[in-house]
């Protein structure tokens, strides 16, 4: 549990980092400094490290194959806790999967908004 509250949080605190850039957008554009964009950049490495490689090869795997093997009287006499909990951690990564599409697309739409305004005050 303390893995996955580690994994989270450090995908969080770049999340909230990235609030906290798109709040201030207005002050840093002053200065030309694109803080948004890096941040952005950065929590999608983050997410794709922490939550789509750490979480599935480490977390899932240690509970379907090494957890068992080490602890088997807990494995077995919780069979069908353990079964249903990596069950909704797989559904869990998942939804992490659809989440980071989610946000490559917003990335991706609001880079779009963002040329066509340069091009509008240009024009």
């Amino acid at each position: 549990g303390v893995l996955v509250l580690y994994i989270h949080e450090v995908c969080d605190i770049i999340i909230s980092s990235m609030k906290i850039a798109q709040y201030l957008k207005s002050d840093m554009e002053s200065f030309g400094i694109p803080i948004l964009d890096a941040i952005f950049v950065l929590n999608l490495f983050s997410w794709s490290y922490y939550r789509l490689y750490l979480l599935p090869f480490n977390i899932i795997y240690a509970c379907l194959f090494i957890m068992p093997r080490h602890f088997p009287a807990v494995s077995t006499l919780h069979q069908h806790g353990l079964t249903l909990m990596i069950a909704f951690l797989c559904l869990w990564n998942l939804m992490h999967v659809y989440w980071l599409f989610l946000t490559i697309a917003s990335g991706v739409q609001l880079a779009r908004v963002n040329r066509t305004d340069e091009t509008k005050r240009k024009n």
